[in-house]
């Protein structure tokens, strides 16, 4: 089993990011999500951390956290769709579950898990 998310699923390239920031968006306590569809069979995904989330060790560990909380839960995920986080501070206090429950729970309310 892969230890992260594989290329396919992080979103990169500088014109499909462009792309996000013009699109639909959900605002949640601790999240935001920018989404849009992609036209792939493939859900992709970036996390932004706060900038003023201490460090960047801080908002490496939220990133590394939300990024592995997606790689496990990335079949139950609908594909066609490109997902960006952005993640307010508050987050890096929480504990995993804590994060899971949020992320996941963020993602049901926009509708994007599977039936």
């Amino acid at each position: 089993m892969r230890r992260s998310l594989t290329r396919v699923r992080m979103l990169k390239k500088r014109d499909d990011i462009k792309r996000i920031f013009s699109s639909r968006k959900y605002y949640s306590k601790s999240i935001l999500i920018r989404y849009c569809s992609n036209g792939e069979d493939e859900s992709r995904f970036l996390v932004v951390p706060e900038r003023k989330a201490h460090c960047s060790v801080g908002r490496n560990l939220i990133r590394r956290r939300i990024s592995e909380i997606l790689r496990v839960n990335q079949y139950r995920i609908r594909g066609g769709l490109d997902i960006a986080f952005f993640v307010k501070r508050d987050v890096s206090e929480l504990k995993h579950a804590q994060l899971r429950d949020l992320v996941m729970g963020v993602i049901a309310e926009c509708g994007f898990l599977r039936s």
